[in-house]
């Protein structure tokens, strides 16, 4: 009959699976909905910087090998340039060595220098660059350009440019070294304009002259800037994005957008949105070189001013601006139609999210009308599980028993005979070590006796609650446990006890391991070695396999250790050691047994194995236990027995015949 509280625990157990689970469900189903938001959020978030930050790099991409190109270009310019003004210096240079080689002794140097200077003039009319000039080390101007005629014949020396150079000094210095270029800034007399000039210098040493020839680079950029210009045309046709050029004095030289404005400058265009733009362009490159920057701009498509990010640049060595740009709203474009499709993905995966947490909590239900009939089912047993563990205690309980009336007729056994005497404190040691475990097994089963009283007690009262119930099976769970631990240590000890009682009783052969039966009958004496805290170390090779009379070796053993706790230690030291340890030699075993206690006196060293002999007489000692050992060595063994040493402690060595068995 089913109690009040039983039905009460089996509708808890039936129903709240049904609540706990789909609450958890749902938890886990709104997380994953709202991690799935905050990754749409993301991805959208960095879709759209991601899409910002490639058209950036695209568009620096373009303008960087624009710039390179044009620089390119300049760079072969500058190298035909520099090319003209060398060749028209040597042509003229050798037309001089000739004139001064040819009448350096007939005439005088007055009229070769006037001789020279009509050739050079004359040179000059069919000269490609800005006239050649002769000046002297001194610097004055001997041969002037027909632009500067009036300076012929007086000093340049002292002639600055607008950013404070000495031009003519430079060249001197140049000249007196040898030939080369020279860079420098030039004002063009009459127009009153600086201009970035070539110069190709070499010495006329005859007369401490020098030869110059300048090109103006702006003269050699007009027609191929327009080339320039032309290719950039080209380039930005294949583009969406509009390219323009413009130079620091605010001339327009390419304006994709609005090409009705090429050719124009920003100064005198009309509209505030031109001048502040353009301003503001010239205004960066001076402080940054290059760069992004934002500005308003006509935007034709949509017909007014709109937002629109642009890369501008500086061309080295000109003073050209290069830029193109794109407006934000192109951008937004492109990410808005991009964000639709995310939000297609993003709703699907809702549904499917929804779905599967739908098809989860059906299959979660399932599952606890499952578990709740499986717990319903294992509760119903409970009560006879308990049942059957009591059974089982009960039954070991007598086993128990039963084995120690065993240990008692094998007690009563050893105690008949002298000879073996010292086995009746193998027997008190053994049955110490198994009161403690029995003792445990008895308390454990008076406890569940005690607790499965209550237990049942409560149920006839219809008082037994799930916790009480519970509580009993944990504990019958654990008392168990130990009761079965304690009475396996207690069988051990009585089965290894037995052996060794058999053993020294039965004067049949067997085949013993060597270590594992040495700690058989140490495991037989650990009451006595722990009274006097002793440590004992086995070091016999693991692998020494005897077929021998076990017994003997169990006599032995046993007397050595019980005569060694007899008289090498007081009970108050400590670290107290025995070891045992084997050598195998040709044919033979040695076995040394030896100790770290007091010794013996040298007097007493070749008495030891007397009959009778020993140092405890009236105090328990009967003489017979190193003697019992020796006969057994010499005469059942066939070996020898010596004493190897007596000073630090005992040290005792006994040799038997030993052939390893084969497998």
């Amino acid at each position: 009959m089913i109690k009040i509280e039983e039905k009460v625990l089996i509708k808890i157990i039936t129903y709240l699976p049904l609540i706990f689970i789909p609450v958890i469900v749902l938890i886990v189903l709104l997380m994953n909905i709202a991690i799935l938001e905050s990754n749409h959020n993301i991805t959208v978030e960095n879709f759209t910087k991601n899409i910002m930050e490639k058209k950036d790099e695209i568009l620096k991409t373009k303008i960087d090998s624009l710039v390179n190109y044009i620089e390119y270009q300049n760079s072969l310019i500058e190298k035909t340039i520099k090319s003209n003004v060398k060749n028209e210096v040597q042509k003229v240079y050798v037309l001089a060595s000739q004139i001064y080689k040819n009448n350096k002794n007939k005439k005088s140097s007055q009229e070769i220098q006037e001789l020279i200077k009509d050739v050079v003039a004359s040179f000059n009319q069919h000269s490609s660059v800005n006239h050649i000039q002769i000046i002297s080390f001194d610097g004055t101007l001997v041969l002037a350009p027909p632009y500067i005629k009036h300076l012929q014949n007086k000093s340049l020396l002292d002639y600055k440019d607008i950013i404070g150079k000495y031009p003519i000094r430079e060249e001197i210095a140049l000249a007196k070294r040898g030939e080369g270029y020279i860079l420098d800034t030039f004002e063009i007399f009459g127009v009153h304009k600086n201009m970035q000039q070539v110069v190709y210098v070499k010495p006329f040493k005859p007369y401490n002259w020098y030869f110059k020839a300048t090109a103006y680079f702006e003269d050699k950029n007009k027609d191929e800037s327009k080339n320039i210009i032309q290719a950039v045309k080209k380039i930005e046709q294949t583009s969406d994005d509009n390219i323009f050029v413009i130079d620091y004095d605010g001339n327009i030289l390419l304006d994709a957008a609005n090409p009705e404005i090429e050719g124009k400058n920003i100064y005198d265009l009309k509209g505030k949105n031109f001048l502040d733009t353009y301003s503001k362009i010239l205004k960066f490159v001076a402080n940054n070189s290059k760069g992004f920057v934002s500005y308003k701009w006509f935007n034709p498509k949509i017909n007014k001013l709109e937002l629109r990010s642009m890369y501008i640049s500086e061309i080295k060595d000109t003073n050209w601006i290069v830029g193109s740009g794109y407006y934000k709203s192109d951008i937004e474009k492109i990410v808005t139609l991009q964000v639709q499709e995310m939000d297609k993905e993003y709703k699907k995966q809702f549904n499917h999210l929804i779905q599967f947490g739908t098809i989860a909590l059906l299959l979660f239900i399932l599952l606890s009308f499952i578990i709740s009939r499986y717990i319903k089912n294992s509760f119903a047993s409970y009560r006879g599980t308990i049942e059957l563990k009591t059974n089982e205690l009960v039954d070991s309980n007598k086993q128990l028993e039963s084995k120690i009336r065993e240990l008692n007729d094998a007690q009563n056994m050893l105690v008949e005979s002298e000879k073996l005497a010292s086995l009746g404190a193998l027997v008190a040691g053994v049955s110490h070590e198994i009161n403690t475990p029995i003792g445990i097994a008895l308390t454990g089963i008076s406890n569940i006796e005690y607790e499965t009283n209550l237990v049942d007690k409560l149920y006839k009262e219809e008082e037994l609650t799930e916790e009480k119930l519970v509580s009993y099976i944990k504990l019958v769970t654990k008392l168990s446990k130990t009761i079965h631990t304690s009475l396996s240590n207690a069988i051990r000890l009585i089965q290894s006890f037995k052996k060794i009682s058999v053993d020294q009783h039965s004067g049949e052969k067997r085949i013993i391991n060597l270590s594992k039966y040495f700690d058989e009958i140490v495991l037989s004496l650990n009451n006595s070695l722990k009274q006097k805290r002793v440590v004992v170390l086995n070091n016999i090779d693991k692998d020494i396999e005897l077929e021998t009379y076990a017994g003997i070796y169990s006599q032995i053993f046993s007397n050595l250790i019980l005569n060694t706790l007899k008289h090498a230690f007081n009970e108050k030291e400590r670290d107290n050691i025995i070891e045992v340890y084997t050598i195998v030699t040709q044919n033979n075993l040695e076995i040394h047994f030896k100790d770290n206690g007091k010794g013996i006196d040298k007097n007493i060293k070749n008495k030891i194995f007397d009959p009778f002999f020993t140092t405890k007489r009236g105090q328990g000692g009967s003489g017979l236990g190193l003697n019992i050992i020796h006969n057994l060595i010499l005469k059942k063994l066939h070996g020898t027995i010596s004493i190897v040493d007596i000073k630090n402690g005992l040290h005792i060595c006994f040799s038997v015949p030993y052939t390893k068995m084969i497998d």
